[in-house]
């Protein structure tokens, strides 16, 4: 429960809502913009990890709009982001990559190929957010450099947590894959076997840092569940 909102009335929270809507809105069209300027200037291969690394910045960006937001509880808060971050993602990774290719190069082989681009994606979004998750630079700073440093013992305990995450990105992060293997099914069934691998991938990882390097969470419902099914 999250006390210090209780009393926000709901036309406040719908109106917070509304402008870190047209906030998530604004972030997409840019994300675009970058996709598209990247994909007419620079070298195909750079597209699909200009498209993750999006995919890694923006939630961080949606982290920020969400603690403008009024919610009564936890779960409501990871709703609100998992809406914006799935809704960011599925557009940057999916939409974006089908507007830009040219409709003759669908089915070409080359590298300007719809095909082969889907399938840098895959690639670039698996070894990316997975490596970067296992390799834990943020905690390894705290650990490492910032803990042995701390002038207190709270300062160090406080440094010595794990890495903070949120429930709503993981759900997200396996969401990505699964809707960029069904928008692309009809003309590359082997997203599918790809999405299999990045999932065995982030189980592999996930369960690594909850093991090793994430910080307790939160005790939520099963409201961003219940989200993901809708």
């Amino acid at each position: 429960i999250r006390w210090a909102d209780l009393n926000a009335r709901s036309w406040q929270r719908r109106k917070e809502i509304f402008y870190t809507s047209l906030a998530t809105l604004g972030a997409i069209i840019l994300g675009a913009f970058v996709v598209y300027f990247v994909n007419e200037f620079l070298p195909p291969k750079f597209v699909a990890t200009t498209i993750s690394a999006l995919n890694l910045i923006f939630p961080l960006f949606a982290k920020f709009l969400t603690s403008f937001e009024s919610h009564s509880d936890e779960g409501s808060v990871q709703t609100s982001l998992y809406c914006k971050i799935a809704l960011f993602r599925w557009v940057n990774t999916a939409f974006v990559i089908t507007l830009i290719t040219h409709f003759t190069s669908t089915l070409e082989k080359d590298e300007n190929g719809m095909i082969p681009k889907v399938f840098e994606i895959f690639v670039a979004d698996i070894l990316m957010t997975n490596g970067l998750q296992i390799a834990d630079p943020f905690g390894h700073l705290q650990k490492h450099i910032i803990a042995p440093r701390a002038k207190t013992q709270d300062a160090m305990n406080l440094a010595m947590s794990g890495t903070d995450y949120e429930l709503a990105e993981r759900y997200t992060n396996m969401t990505k894959l699964l809707f960029l293997a069904f928008w692309f099914n009809a003309i590359y069934p082997g997203a599918f076997f790809l999405c299999g691998i990045g999932f065995i991938f982030i189980f592999i990882a996930d369960r690594f840092s909850l093991t090793r390097t994430w910080a307790r969470t939160s005790k939520l419902g099963t409201s961003i569940a219940d989200a993901s099914r809708t």
